[in-house]
């Protein structure tokens, strides 16, 4: 691989990274998987854990927005032991977000409520805008089941962190290693 550069040191992986949330904000779902997948294989080849944890976190982002909820626990049970062993709190709380919007998407209000108060406390705890931002919402939808569906409730989220996801990690405002999912 060379000198093509890890999501934590730059480079070709952060860039990858970069380009696969702007494509998700933008519901371009279809480059977003390109992105997030060429990002995971470069940080396989790498051996880089984090670097695959993020993708594969990418890779969940995509298809909650899609409504798959199978794809999102899977994803999303691979990448969050990773982010617990490194101690990233910001990807932390954004795993918990997408499976309580599963748990959401599925009907088990409960549980969604649960999970977002979790991700509520982390991000809280980070002094994290934007990632509260997106957990508030996330409790919102799960303490009013039935009120609004996802991509409605996405397009709120969106407005509601002022900028939308893409632009911290683009920041590189330090909220954890590669910056605020």
């Amino acid at each position: 691989m060379g000198d093509r550069g890890s999501l934590a040191h730059g480079g070709l992986g952060l860039a990858l990274a970069r380009l696969g949330m702007v494509a998700c904000e933008q519901g371009d779902d279809a480059r977003a998987t390109i992105m997030w997948e060429e990002c995971l294989s470069l940080h396989q080849a790498l051996g880089d854990r984090e670097g695959v944890a993020v993708a594969l976190l990418g890779l969940a982002d995509v298809a909650r927005d899609r409504g798959d909820t199978a794809r999102v626990r899977a994803l999303c049970d691979d990448a969050l032991p990773v982010f617990r062993a490194l101690g990233a709190r910001w990807a932390i709380g954004f795993a918990l977000n997408d499976l309580a919007l599963a748990d959401y998407q599925e009907g088990n209000a409960e549980a969604a409520a649960a999970r977002a108060a979790e991700g509520v406390a982390l991000f809280r705890e980070m002094r994290s805008a934007s990632g509260l931002a997106e957990a508030l919402a996330t409790r919102g939808y799960a303490r009013r089941p039935g009120r609004c569906g996802w991509r409605a409730g996405n397009a709120v989220r969106i407005a509601a962190s002022g900028v939308g996801r893409g632009s911290a990690l683009a920041r590189g405002d330090g909220s954890g290693g590669t910056g605020d999912h």
